[in-house]
């Protein structure tokens, strides 16, 4: 292989990866467009993405947000439409949900360290505690509103 055939060998594989990293990163939130996490009175915690630099100084939400009543956690992030399928599914159901079950909403790639610790396979994966704090049911994947009702309902709470 001649050099001028080598060199634009290389310029033409530079140019397909430098692409293919664009491709690749198009779905994620820009660090100066994110959103740290925030909570309310009635025990929902949403843990979004934060600025670059902010994961690590900042306390993972406490598990279970609301002691006494379960507790709904969805493991997920916005990498994939299931995930955020699930993520505003599970906000438009927060109504119905207020005051008898404490929803979590947490970010895997912002919070690494509570996917370890429930050991999670995939995302979305959504976990139910107990009042008690006790893992009482897991599902991975998608879930309509109707079977996550059905699954709460299964797992003790008190759900319309």
């Amino acid at each position: 292989m001649r050099r001028y055939q080598f060199v634009s060998l290389l310029v033409v594989t530079a140019a397909v990866a430098f692409v293919a990293g664009l491709k690749v990163g198009e779905g994620r939130v820009a660090p100066s467009e994110a959103l740290p996490a925030t909570s309310s009175t009635d025990g929902a915690v949403c843990a979004c993405e934060l600025p670059a630099g902010m994961a690590q100084t900042v306390e993972a939400p406490q598990i279970p947000p609301v002691e006494g009543l379960p507790t709904l956690i969805e493991f997920g992030g916005d990498e994939t439409d299931e995930c955020r399928q699930m993520r505003q599914m599970i906000v438009a159901l927060e109504p119905r949900l207020q005051g008898r079950v404490g929803v979590l909403i947490l970010d895997t790639t912002v919070y690494p360290q509570q996917a370890a610790q429930f050991r999670l396979r995939m995302v979305p994966t959504q976990v139910l505690l107990d009042a008690e704090g006790e893992e009482v049911s897991r599902h991975e994947g998608v879930l309509s509103a109707n079977e996550l009702l059905a699954e709460l309902r299964a797992a003790g709470a008190e759900v319309e």
